[in-house]
């Protein structure tokens, strides 16, 4: 088992001393989006794929499609539509490569379509059948995330309701859908925020200090990465986990990365438990503003310190990148990571950049302007001393 693998560990690497070799900057390059064009205006982008000819495939769950754009960011074409039947989308969840095959899959129908070239629909793989079309069928009851390589997908897998929220494992399958291990465990009442209404109901939410796993697997589906990040119970040097590994499940590496944790101001976790309470209050869920606080507070997951990670990506290039403490009014921090698991660079980003795809000379990410306005951008990376 993966969590056994954890466990046995050995001792912690000794931190990379900073420098400024390490003190890398990005350079803008590109940026895709409109307020008025109707091919550039996007809306919310749920996922973002890049393809070998650097073609940028955006997502667009609100619309049921993909908007294609070129490596200049000049519009293309759409992929899929609203629909349940082939090459349609109910909602749009992730995209990733298997060749110059891109697989796009739908969470709700649990279907996956696949566009060769990323342009032509040559088949939708339903929730009985496998990836292999020699193989047998994925098991009812799993949640398909992403495809690898040799035939695998990674899936999430739900057990029954416990009183704090469901447990649910980041499982891999075979290309028969059958379980070749369990490679992460989130808790679920770490995750979803699950507010007691007075009519005896529910309303949910994602908790804001979630410091469950994270995981990414690569844009190409070679590999994926798991990092193991429990928020710190006292403030002295802790560790976080990171675990690379291939399609096969060969480690590339794990190691354990030292940080001094920063803690939650408590103005930080007030103005949270206000701001979640204000949303259900002017819904009329509550009756009065003080109830809503008091009920959000009481579901909150409220760590003393925050998680050590906020995000990670994985380059097709073998590159990890680790976007530190999401701190209010702070800039974005990222430690990049080579294929061995060595510090390699540390680049700091606007704080409402969201870096979906990266590897060592370029980024592309997601922004938005003062109307809220989505944009997806690219940037160059440019290493210390340059």
């Amino acid at each position: 088992m993966f969590a056994i693998a954890i466990s046995l560990l050995l001792a912690a690497q000794t931190p990379e001393a900073p420098s400024d070799t390490l003190r890398w900057r990005l350079s803008p390059d590109l940026r895709i989006g409109s307020r008025d064009a109707p091919d550039y205006s996007l809306t919310r982008v749920g996922s973002l794929a890049v393809g070998a000819d650097g073609a940028i495939y955006v997502g667009q769950p609100e619309e049921s499609l993909i908007r294609v754009f070129d490596r200049e960011g000049h519009f293309e074409r759409v992929l899929g539509r609203p629909g349940a039947g082939p090459g349609e989308f109910r909602r749009l969840n992730g995209m990733g490569w298997l060749g110059d095959t891109l697989w796009a899959i739908d969470g709700r129908l649990q279907h996956v379509n696949m566009f060769v070239g990323g342009e032509t629909l040559v088949r939708t793989i339903t929730k009985a059948e496998p990836v292999d079309p020699t193989a047998r069928r994925w098991q009812p009851g799993y949640r398909i995330q992403a495809l690898l390589v040799n035939g695998r997908a990674v899936a999430w897998a739900t057990s029954p309701t416990r009183p704090d929220g469901p447990e649910v494992a980041l499982v891999l399958l075979d290309a028969e859908g059958q379980v070749l291990d369990t490679l992460a465990v989130e808790n679920g009442g770490k995750a979803s925020l699950i507010v007691a209404t007075p009519r005896g109901s529910s309303v949910s939410n994602l908790q804001p200090f979630n410091d469950n796993p994270l995981w990414k697997v690569a844009a190409d589906g070679s590999g994926l990465v798991i990092v193991e990040r429990p928020a710190a119970t006292e403030r002295n040097t802790r560790h976080f986990l990171v675990v690379k590994m291939s399609a096969s499940q060969d480690t590339a590496f794990m190691r354990e990365r030292p940080y001094d944790p920063v803690p939650i101001a408590r103005e930080v976790k007030d103005s949270v438990a206000a701001w979640v309470a204000g949303i259900y209050h002017g819904h009329g869920i509550f009756g009065t503003l003080a109830a809503a606080e008091a009920a959000v507070r009481e579901a909150l997951y409220l760590p003393d310190f925050y998680p050590p990670v906020t995000r990670v990506v994985l380059g097709r290039d073998q590159s990890v990148w680790l976007e530190r403490e999401a701190v209010p009014g702070k800039p974005s921090v990222w430690e990049v990571l080579d294929a061995n698991g060595r510090l390699v660079g540390i680049v700091q980003a606007q704080k409402d950049l969201e870096i979906r795809e990266a590897q060592f000379d370029r980024i592309w990410g997601v922004e938005r302007d003062e109307l809220d306005v989505p944009y997806v951008v690219r940037y160059l990376v440019v290493p210390g001393g340059q």
